[in-house]
C-alpha cells in the first residue's frame, strides 16, 4: 500500500516536470523579440559608427601626412635644384662681351648661347592661367609662378663618349691658368658633336670635359599637378612631379650693390635685377583631398598676396629660402 502511493508520487511529479517543460519551450515573446532585435540594431549600429568614425580618422591621418610629404619632397627637390642654378663645370666666371653690348634676356631660346648663361635663373609672376608656356600645350595655374634653371649635369662627359646631335653640352674652363679672359676661349657650347669641343687643357692636348646641358622650368598645372618643362631632343618635354599642389610662388633676393648679399625681396624689374638675383624664396600651397570633420574658414599669406577658403579641406604652407652655389655667373656683363 505504501508502495503504490510513492509510485503515484513519482508519477505525478514527473508529469508535472514534463508539463513544465512544455510551457518553457513556447519561445520569446512578441516583446521580448522586439526589445532583443532593438537592442541588436543599437549594438550593431555602435560599432559600425565607431568603425566608420576610426576609418574617417585614418583618412585624415593619412591626408595629412601626404600633405607633410608632398610639400617637403617639393620644397626639398627645388632647393636642389636652385642651389645647383649656374653650375657650369669648371667655369667661374663669364668674361664680357668682346663687342661691348649687353647679353639678351630670353627665357624659352631653343638655341644655347653664351648670353644665356649669365642669367641663370628666370621666371614668370601671376600667371594668367589662359598662357601657354614656351608655346606648348602647357598652361600654368592661374595666379601661380614659374621659375626657370639654367645649369649643367654634374656629372663629367669623357671624351669619346657617345654624345647626341639634338641635344646640348657645355665645355669650360675656368681661364685663371693661362690669363684668358675670351668667352669664346673658356667656354664652348653647342649641338652634341664632338667637333664644337675644342678647349685644351694647360697641356694643349687633353680635352676638357663637357657637361650635358639642362634649361628647365618649374609650374603648376591647370590639374594642381607641379611639372618640370626641359629642353630634350630638340623639343620641349614636360614630366610631373607631385600632385595636389594649389599655388606655387617665387620671390627674388635682388643684390642691388654687389656684395651678394639680397637687399630686396621681389620680382625683378628688369634684366640688371634678373642679373642680380642671388637667392629664390619658394612658397608652396599644397592642398588634401579628405574633407575634415568640421568646416572651418582658412587664410594664407605669402608673396604679396591672401588666399582664403571656406571648406573642409585641410592645407598647409611651404616656405623656403635658397641660394644658388655659383653667384659670379651674374657678373658676366
Amino acid at each position: 500500500m505504501r508502495t503504490r502511493s510513492v509510485n503515484k508520487y513519482k508519477k505525478a511529479l514527473l508529469e508535472g516536470g514534463n508539463h513544465g517543460r512544455g510551457r518553457n519551450s513556447t519561445g520569446f515573446s512578441l516583446i521580448e523579440l522586439m526589445l532583443a532585435l532593438t537592442l541588436g540594431v543599437l549594438i550593431t549600429w555602435s560599432v559600425l559608427e565607431i568603425s566608420l568614425s576610426s576609418l574617417k580618422s585614418s583618412q585624415i591621418l593619412n591626408d595629412s601626412s601626404e600633405i607633410n610629404e608632398t610639400g617637403r619632397y617639393l620644397t626639398q627637390f627645388l632647393e636642389k635644384e636652385i642651389s645647383m642654378a649656374g653650375f657650369l663645370g669648371r667655369l667661374i666666371d663669364i668674361p664680357p662681351k668682346s663687342d661691348g653690348t649687353l647679353p639678351g634676356r630670353w627665357m624659352c631660346r631653343p638655341l644655347l648661347i653664351l648670353d644665356d648663361l649669365t642669367f641663370l635663373i628666370d621666371g614668370l609672376n601671376n600667371m594668367s592661367g589662359s598662357v601657354t608656356l614656351c608655346g606648348t600645350a602647357h598652361k600654368p595655374r592661374a595666379g601661380s609662378d614659374v621659375l626657370m634653371i639654367r645649369r649643367t649635369g654634374s656629372k663629367e662627359i669623357a671624351y669619346n663618349s657617345s654624345l647626341s646631335a639634338a641635344n646640348y653640352y657645355l665645355q669650360a674652363k675656368t681661364g685663371l691658368e693661362d690669363g684668358i679672359t675670351a668667352a669664346n676661349q673658356v667656354v664652348k657650347v653647342g649641338a652634341g658633336v664632338w667637333d664644337n669641343f675644342t678647349l685644351k687643357e694647360m697641356d694643349n692636348t687633353t680635352r676638357v670635359p663637357i657637361y650635358a646641358y639642362r634649361h628647365s622650368f618649374y609650374f603648376v598645372d591647370e590639374n594642381k599637378t607641379f611639372r618640370v618643362m626641359h629642353r630634350k631632343n630638340n623639343a620641349w618635354r614636360s614630366e610631373p612631379i607631385t600632385d595636389a599642389v594649389e599655388d606655387f610662388q617665387a620671390e627674388y633676393g635682388i643684390d642691388t650693390n654687389g656684395d651678394n648679399v639680397a637687399d630686396r625681396i621681389g620680382f625683378p624689374a628688369d634684366r640688371d635685377e634678373w642679373q642680380a638675383v642671388v637667392s629664390v624664396k619658394l612658397s608652396i600651397l599644397v592642398g588634401g583631398a579628405v574633407p575634415q570633420t568640421i568646416q572651418s574658414n582658412t587664410s594664407f599669406s605669402y608673396a604679396g598676396k591672401t588666399l582664403s577658403f571656406n571648406d573642409r579641406l585641410k592645407r598647409r604652407l611651404f616656405v623656403s629660402i635658397t641660394e644658388p652655389i655659383n653667384l659670379t655667373m651674374r657678373t658676366g656683363d
